[in-house]
């Protein structure tokens, strides 16, 4: 009988076969299938996508950080009902100045600025005008004036203007936002918001890394080096900048919701009250 050459080509191939080892049931679970497989391109943007999410506070306070006794945003004085137009929500009826609710920092946060610029919310309101005090540890007045507001809620920016005195390194100073509600002058049951700042300088690594740093870098330096003011007056004018930049809502928005005031998140950014009437020092 003659064999085929498949059946020849078979029976010399069986013996070498069976020399060769057989493929373990760990070595075939640690071979990945196809379907399981990502082009290590597809990982890169990935990586990237994800990176751009926002899951953590961008604010770190410093481990130098004053801590004295800390209140949650709002007026310091009983406010005057009859000076808000409308009853929403609890927290958009109060005049909040934008601070960390961390309960291991404080309201006395940081700025690296001479002249820098304090965020505020401000309500629906009848008052027109909003008196802006800032004053040393030993009462001098430093900078006064009064401005005008926005017609409808937003969130603004107060900003020192450069004639006013620049702020000293190592010092502190409290400042005061006071809603007017009626005449031209604060009245001592006007409600109002306060805050605290101190300059600081940066040190030399700081100092370099925001000479290079622009953008959502130069915001994220901020918060990581516990530069609460600076951080968000500049997320803030980026934002106004850049309406259609995600990243930075998104930080907008984590900065807002892991500080207590999510709530804020679809209010309008203002751009810097104009002065209304300068006050002599």
């Amino acid at each position: 009988m003659m064999l085929s050459p498949t059946f020849l080509w078979l029976s010399l191939l069986l013996p070498i076969s069976a020399l060769l080892p057989l493929p373990t049931l760990a070595s075939m679970t640690s071979l990945p299938s196809s379907a399981g497989v990502i082009p290590a391109s597809s990982q890169i943007m990935a990586r990237r996508r994800s990176s751009g999410r926002v899951n953590r506070n961008p604010f770190k306070p410093r481990k130098d950080q004053p801590r004295p006794k800390y209140t949650v945003g709002g007026a310091g004085r009983q406010r005057d009902l009859s000076c808000f137009q409308t009853n929403p929500k609890p927290l958009d009826q109060n005049l909040i100045p934008l601070l960390p609710v961390d309960p291991s920092s404080s309201k006395l946060q940081f700025t690296l600025a001479a002249h820098p610029s304090l965020a505020v919310y401000i309500p629906q309101t009848s008052a027109k005008t909003v008196e802006f005090v800032l004053v040393q540890k030993d009462g001098e007045v430093v900078y006064q004036t009064i401005q005008q507001l926005p017609q409808t809620p937003a969130i603004v920016q107060v900003t020192l203007p450069q004639a006013a005195p620049a702020l000293r390194v190592g010092e502190d100073y409290e400042g005061y936002i006071t809603l007017i509600c009626k005449g031209t002058e604060s009245q001592p049951d006007d409600p109002f918001a306060e805050l605290s700042i101190r300059r600081i300088e940066p040190d030399a690594v700081l100092a370099n890394q925001l000479k290079q740093a622009t953008g959502l870098d130069r915001v994220r330096l901020y918060g990581e080096s516990g530069i609460w003011y600076d951080m968000v007056s500049t997320l803030m004018t980026l934002r106004q900048d850049e309406p259609r930049n995600t990243n930075a809502t998104e930080l907008w928005n984590a900065l807002l919701q892991f500080n207590g005031l999510a709530d804020l998140k679809d209010i309008p950014l203002s751009q810097p009250l104009p002065p209304s009437k300068p006050l002599p020092n």
